[in-house]
């Protein structure tokens, strides 16, 4: 419930401000929120981490997906945005494969595939566009995540 109230939140406003300035908004609010509630308890713990590169990384794919996500929802509807942002799972799939070296059985490949069927590609308007981006960065997010959890 809350991905689809951010999601619409997120269509809302960027029909009055510029999407760069919303995501900016989510995350500082996000910073806020976690210096008030988790900081008190977990001190400079919150901020300590032992790969920073991997994490500076995945905060960029995080900040990239974000950025095209709510770019997606200024040009599209919500309904054909979440629909093209279902070929996420088949291009984790195949980020696995390549860059984690993952092997991948024939009926992981089916499911995806079948799940792909749901899917329909939409046109190249520039919202469509930033929902392809959005679906590679954060598949791309996806399997940097787990690089930093090896």
């Amino acid at each position: 419930m809350c991905f689809s109230m951010l999601e619409t939140t997120g269509k809302y406003l960027s029909g009055f401000y510029p999407v760069p300035e919303v995501v900016w908004i989510r995350y500082t609010v996000h910073v806020l929120l976690m210096l008030i509630f988790l900081a008190p308890r977990l001190g400079w713990s919150l901020a300590r981490t032992a790969r920073p590169v991997g994490q500076i990384l995945r905060a960029s794919l995080l900040l990239g997906s974000t950025l095209c996500s709510f770019g997606a929802l200024a040009f599209l509807p919500l309904a054909e945005v979440k629909a093209i942002s279902f070929v996420s799972p088949l291009l984790v799939v195949l980020f696995a494969v390549w860059l984690l070296k993952e092997q991948v059985g024939l009926s992981k490949w089916i499911a995806v595939m079948i799940g792909f069927l749901g899917t329909r590609s939409s046109s190249f308007v520039p919202g469509a566009i930033c929902c392809r981006r959005l679906c590679c960065s954060r598949s791309a997010r996806r399997s940097a995540t787990a690089c930093t959890r090896s």
